[in-house]
Formats: structure tokens, sequence, C-alpha cells
């Protein structure tokens, strides 16, 4: 097993690239929130896969708090596969997608422009096709990142995410969270996750729970298990697992809380105390920052995780800068 890894580089810059991406994108996002409340778009469409839709879905839940518009997850494959075309006048379609290449992206992103929505593009890449294919390009400034998961680049969507719902609102709070939150980052990466390093040893599968924003982090902390530690994990809404997931959640099954934003701790929790009692080996992951904005805690503490989940990789013998059968980019239709 290595000392380092090129991920565990990354995590270390995710404060110092957030707030570059504060800083290089102040104005823009200044001047696209004042066209949008000038326009007023009616909802909003996200266009994403994998942790950029993970990305999409946490600014999907500030849009819908903030601003009170619905806001709907599109799948790429219902243009590029099935040649369906999805009108789109007086919507803001929201394409996020770190690399700005995948075909599918682009295509839907297009189709969507061209039936009437505003395009707007969340990329790391300000050179890429996607760019170049939108209204509006922001670029989230996470810099290079080589490893194949994907960790500054996911924070760094989220927070032009944000900003961009904190201008358009004209969320002061929000606004002025945002500026406290590169050094909220860089205190994760001393918190204390040593219980959640032993919950993962021996594990085969982890079910992670929580709600809102809190979601959006728990289904990224799901997919980087899966692709660095080869963990089966999967995320659920802590209601929704009452659904017929909590079935499976019995006999030392292992399960994670992750309730770092207040509002729904308390239901988050509630469902935990059942699992419990059904026998599944449930941890609470509480808040342990300072609180710093109900729309920020749960990506405050990401940076805890990420470290606990590229040392598991190491420990397990597994590279987690080239996980077996993925790669950085990947082109899907």
């Amino acid at each position: 097993m290595t000392d380092t890894s090129l991920m565990a580089a990354e995590i270390a810059e995710i404060a110092p690239a957030v707030q570059h991406c504060l800083t290089r994108n102040e104005g823009a996002m200044a001047a696209l929130g004042e066209m949008l409340r000038r326009d007023a778009p009616g909802h909003v469409i996200t266009v994403a896969r994998g942790s950029s839709d993970h990305a999409a879905h946490y600014v999907g839940q500030a849009i819908s708090q903030r601003l009170g518009l619905a806001v709907a997850s599109v799948g790429p494959s219902i243009s590029s596969v099935y040649g369906a075309r999805i009108a789109a006048e007086g919507a803001l379609v929201l394409a996020v997608s770190q690399s700005g290449q995948s075909r599918d992206i682009r295509h839907l992103t297009e189709m969507l422009g061209d039936t009437g929505g505003l395009t707007v593009a969340l990329t790391n890449r300000a050179d890429s096709p996607l760019a170049h294919g939108v209204d509006h390009m922001i670029d989230i400034a996470a810099g290079p990142e080589q490893a194949v998961a994907a960790t500054k680049s996911y924070v760094c969507s989220v927070v032009a995410g944000l900003m961009l719902v904190a201008h358009w609102a004209q969320d002061g709070a929000l606004q002025a969270a945002l500026q406290r939150l590169p050094d909220a980052l860089d205190g994760a990466l001393r918190l204390d996750w040593s219980a959640m390093a032993a919950h993962l040893e021996g594990a085969e599968r982890m079910t992670l729970l929580s709600r809102g924003a809190g979601l959006s982090v728990a289904q990224e902390m799901a997919l980087k298990l899966m692709e660095t530690c080869g963990i089966a994990a999967q995320a659920f809404s802590a209601a929704e697992v009452l659904h017929g997931p909590s079935a499976l959640l019995r006999d030392g099954a292992r399960v994670m809380l992750y309730a770092t934003e207040k509002t729904g701790a308390a239901s988050i929790v509630d469902t935990g105390a059942r699992l419990t009692a059904q026998g599944a080996d449930v941890l609470a992951m509480p808040p342990q920052l300072p609180a710093l904005h109900p729309l920020l805690d749960p990506i405050a503490h990401l940076p805890a995780f990420y470290k606990v989940v590229e040392q598991e990789a190491r420990r397990r013998g597994i590279n987690p800068d080239r996980p077996a059968f993925l790669q950085k980019e990947t082109d899907t239709l």
C-alpha cells in the first residue's frame, strides 16, 4: 500500500479550490442571478450523470427551498437513445458535467435549448463541447483532477450551483455563509471520523440514509464506496427506505445515518432507531462542525468522509486513483 495518492492530494485541495471558485465566479453569478430574476423561469430541468448528478440534486434542493420552483432531473437517454423531444419553454436547463465531454449530456442539453429552455452549464472544462453549446457557461474552477473518483470537482459543482441560487434569490445569509465555507471545508479534514472507518472495516455492503441536500451527499458517498473500495453501497432517503428497502436492513446490515443538517436530522435519527430495533448495525454521523447554513452543513463535512474512503481503499489494497474497469471521463449515450 502506498503512503499517498492523487485522490488524497485532491481532497486536500478542496478548500482552496472552493475559494477560487467563489472568487472567480462572483461577478458572473451576480449577472446571471439578475437575469433569472428578470426572466423568471417557471421550473428547472437538470441534466447530469454520476457525481455531477448528485451535485445537480443538491442544487435542485436549494432551488426548491429558496426559490419555490419545481426541479426535475431528466435522464439523457430520453433524447440520445429514445429520440424524444421535451418541451422546455420557460425552463432553466442546468447541465452539470465536470468534463463537459459526454455526448448524451450535450445532446439532451442542446435539445432542451432548441425547445425553448435557457441553458446553463456548470463544468470544470471551459473549452469543452458542452461549454460551447449552452447559453451560459460557469467554470467551477476546481483545477486539474486526475484521480478517477471526483472529489473537489463535485464540491465545486455544488458550490457554483449554490452561488447561483444565492444571487438569484438575493439570499444574503447564504452568500455570506458561502464565503465562510472554505474554512469549514478545511476544518473538516481534521475531524475525527474513526467511527466511520471502523464501520467500514470488513464491510461488503453499506446503506447510507439522509434527507434533503444531505441525500445528495449520501448518494455521493455511496458512489465513492463503490468505485474506490468495492463496497456495494446504496443511498436512500430516510423516509423512502421505509417503503420496502428497510426489510433488508436487519441481521447486522451496516447503515450510516448522515444527519448533519438540523431540519431533517430528527426524522433520520428516528429511522435509524427503527432499523436498530430490527437488528441493523447503525452508525449515526451527526454534525461535528459549527453550524454554517442549512444548505451548506451537509457539504461542509464531506472532506472528512473522502479521507476515510481514500484510506479504506488503500487498506484494502485498492488503488483509489485507478479503480479497476473505470476511467476518469465516461462518454455514454
